[in-house]
């Protein structure tokens, strides 16, 4: 639902992978670089309009064990540019329709 929903967006959603099922126990997005809002913006903006939403998880090398290992750039941009949208069993299609409808009018 959310790909129909989000199709045409300034996001990038993970590719569908030949003979292999996405169970989705999270649906990630990546925000476009051209997005017109950063991450931590849009999240705040959803949130304002009752939508739940959590950042990627924390890239190892950020960790405090793993800092002084070197700078991971592509890690780094995909923690910077991706977010979790909500997701549960009961989430019904109407659910959808709404977290897709909100989200292009912040990305409009």
């Amino acid at each position: 639902w959310y790909r129909d929903g989000l199709r045409g967006l300034p996001l990038e959603l993970a590719p569908d992978v030949p003979g292999c099922e996405n169970v989705h126990w999270m649906f990630s997005a990546l925000l476009a670089r051209s997005a017109p809002l950063d991450r931590d913006a849009f999240a705040g903006r959803l949130r304002a309009r009752g939508i739940d939403s959590r950042p990627f998880f924390v890239p190892i090398p950020e960790l405090p064990p793993y800092r002084s290992r070197g700078a991971y750039p592509v890690a780094a941009d995909l923690a910077a540019r991706g977010l979790n949208l909500p997701s549960a069993p009961r989430l019904e299609r109407r659910d959808v329709r709404f977290v897709c409808d909100e989200i292009a009018d912040l990305l409009a």
